[in-house]
């Protein structure tokens, strides 16, 4: 049961993600917008996985990555070097910590 909602969450944020995409491409934002908003919803999207399966660390991961997300779109200068490098942070952030935590704690049982 909790594998189907985490499962369809991220397919919705992956459509979510092409949408915004085609959409900000056609406003021709998508330079100045469409890495925070990927950043911005790979936090939301670990932070409701963490809720979810109840794993502390993803929930925290999901809160900084999206914070991390929402200070991108304040970013003024070479934006798509430091939003490109902000997306890195908030996805080793949110996705991958947590994700080596997980295993770790697997391993452990806990």
């Amino acid at each position: 049961h909790e594998s189907k909602i985490i499962l369809d969450l991220w397919i919705f944020i992956g459509v979510l993600c092409a949408v915004g995409g085609l959409a900000l491409g056609f406003a021709d934002l998508f330079e100045s917008l469409a890495m925070p908003l990927i950043g911005l919803l790979i936090g939301i999207g670990a932070f409701v996985s963490g809720q979810v399966i109840r794993f502390r660390p993803k929930t925290i991961g999901g809160i900084i990555g999206a914070t991390i997300g929402l200070l991108s779109f304040t970013l003024q200068c070479d934006l798509w070097t430091w939003q490109m490098l902000t997306l890195s942070l908030a996805s080793v952030v949110a996705l991958v910590i947590p994700g080596f935590l997980y295993k770790k704690s697997i391993r452990n049982g806990v």
